[in-house]
């Protein structure tokens, strides 16, 4: 069976405009309301994912995701949100 004709130029290896605006928009909202909101965005289907809440890191795949956005969470509140 021969394989499929991929290219890298059909690959996409940058996150999206939606990804990278909610990852922004998430920042000061509590742990709750950031999932929902990223978990909410029908466009696109994102994920969640706590990476570090106060002082504990949590073992995490090292796997890089343009539909994930990883949230560190200090105090309750989001602090940090990236996508991968």
């Amino acid at each position: 069976m021969p394989s499929p004709d991929i290219s890298s130029s059909d690959m996409q290896f940058e996150p999206s405009e939606t990804a990278l605006g909610v990852a922004k928009e998430v920042i000061g909202k509590t742990e709750s309301e950031a999932i929902s909101l990223i978990e909410g965005v029908s466009s696109e289907k994102l994920s969640a994912r706590v990476v570090r809440r106060d002082d504990e890191n949590y073992a995490v795949t090292m796997d890089y995701r343009l539909d994930r956005i990883n949230l560190e969470i200090d105090s309750g509140l989001v602090t940090k949100a990236y996508v991968g």
